[in-house]
């Protein structure tokens, strides 16, 4: 319903249109997810190194070494991620990531 004094435009939506609007959602759900799943590769390579990239500690354990594809399989479809490679780190397959 209209507001007194306000004018109405009638707006049709296609069912292409429809259609190029959900699959946008969908891959932009997707790079969300994406971004987050190679956010928590990086928290924990940054644990388990004792230092995030281009910091200096005392505390760290291995040094990072280029990427590598990870393939991971969620309720959106499998998806190639990329994810940087330890190096010279002991007991990376220990926290459940193997290389």
């Amino acid at each position: 319903m209209a507001k007194e004094g306000y004018a109405v435009k009638e707006v049709t939506t296609t069912e292409d249109q429809v259609t190029r609007f959900r699959l946008d959602i969908q891959e932009r759900i997707r790079m969300r997810i994406r971004e987050a799943i190679e956010a928590v590769f990086q928290e924990e390579l940054a644990e388990e190194l004792g230092s995030d990239p281009y910091e200096r500690s005392e505390q760290r354990r291995g040094y990072r070494n280029g990427f590598e594809d990870r393939i991971v399989t969620t309720e959106a479809g499998t998806r190639q991620l990329d994810s940087q490679r330890p190096d010279r780190l002991r007991g990376w397959n220990d926290i459940g990531i193997s290389q």
